[in-house]
C-alpha cells in the first residue's frame, strides 16, 4: 500500500503561521499540537508542490505529492466513518447541521467583507441543543407545518404565521433556469474533470438531468457538484502554471 506523503494544513493569515513553521526544521515536517484541538503539519516544501485556495482570512494549502488516488481515499474514509448519534434521526440532523453551516461560515467571510454581519439564530448552540432534545416525530408531522418552531415562536410571531399549512416554494423558477441553461451545463460535463478523477458517471448525470424532475432534489445538488467541478478546474490549471511539466496532481 502506497504511504501518503501529503498533507492538509490551515494557517490562518497571520504572523502565528509563519511562526509555527519556523519550529521546524527544513525538510523535516511533522504533526504540532495547536490550540484549536487540530493538529497542524507544517514543514518546508518546494512552492510548485503547494497549492493554496483562500476563503476570507482562512488559507487551505495542499502540500506535496499524494500517491493514493482520490478514490482509495474515499474509499478509506469511508470504512471508518463513525454515525454521529446512536439514533439515525438525530445523526441525519446533525449531519445536516454540520453540511451548512461550514457553507454558511464562508458566506459569513464574504459578506463581512462588505460590513454585512450574517446572523443564524436556528444555528445557535442552545437552539440545536433544545431541538435535539425533542423526540423525532415531534419535529413535523401531517397536520401542522413545523409545529415544534411554531410553539417556540408563539406570542412573539403572529397567530396567521403559525397557522400556515405552506412554505415559500421557488421550483418554477430553478426548472426553468435549469431548462435554459442545461445545453451549457451539459457541455460542462460532457470534458469534466470529476470525470477524468472518477468521481462522478457523465451518462449517468446526463440522464439524471435531461429526465423530468419531481423536486428540487437534483438541481440542488447540481450547484454543489458545479462548485466542485469549478473549484478542482482551477485548482489543477493554478499548479499546472506553478511546475510547468510537472506530474499531474492527485489532488
Amino acid at each position: 500500500m502506497a504511504k501518503v506523503s501529503a498533507g492538509f494544513v490551515v494557517l490562518p493569515d497571520t504572523a502565528d503561521a509563519a511562526e509555527v513553521q519556523a519550529l521546524v526544521p527544513f525538510g523535516n515536517p511533522r504533526m504540532l499540537a495547536h490550540a484549536s484541538g487540530r493538529p497542524w503539519l507544517v514543514g518546508e516544501w518546494p512552492p510548485e508542490r503547494v497549492l493554496v485556495a483562500a476563503a476570507g482570512p482562512t488559507r487551505l494549502a495542499v502540500i506535496g505529492h499524494c500517491p493514493v488516488g482520490v478514490r482509495e481515499a474515499l474509499r478509506r474514509t469511508a470504512g471508518q466513518a463513525q454515525p454521529l448519534a446512536d439514533d439515525l434521526a438525530t445523526h441525519q440532523v446533525l449531519l445536516m447541521v454540520r453540511s451548512n453551516t461550514a457553507s454558511y461560515r464562508l458566506l459569513g467571510q464574504l459578506y463581512a467583507e462588505s460590513g454585512v454581519e450574517l446572523d443564524m439564530p436556528y444555528l445557535d448552540d442552545g437552539v440545536l441543543e433544545a431541538t435535539l432534545r425533542v423526540a423525532a416525530h415531534e419535529h413535523a408531522g401531517p397536520w401542522r407545518f413545523k409545529p415544534l418552531l411554531a410553539d417556540a415562536m408563539r406570542g412573539i410571531v403572529p397567530e396567521e404565521v403559525l397557522r400556515r399549512s405552506t412554505k415559500g416554494e421557488f421550483g418554477k423558477d430553478i426548472r426553468r433556469g435549469l431548462r435554459r441553461n442545461l445545453p451549457a451545463i451539459l457541455q460542462t460535463f460532457a470534458d469534466s474533470a470529476l470525470a477524468d478523477r472518477g468521481l462522478i458517471a457523465p451518462a449517468t448525470l446526463r440522464a439524471r438531468l435531461t429526465a423530468p424532475q419531481p423536486d428540487n432534489t437534483t438541481t440542488q445538488t447540481l450547484e454543489n457538484l458545479l462548485g466542485c467541478e469549478t473549484w478542482l478546474r482551477t485548482a489543477t490549471a493554478t499548479a499546472t502554471r506553478r511546475a510547468p511539466g510537472a506530474a499531474p496532481s492527485e489532488v
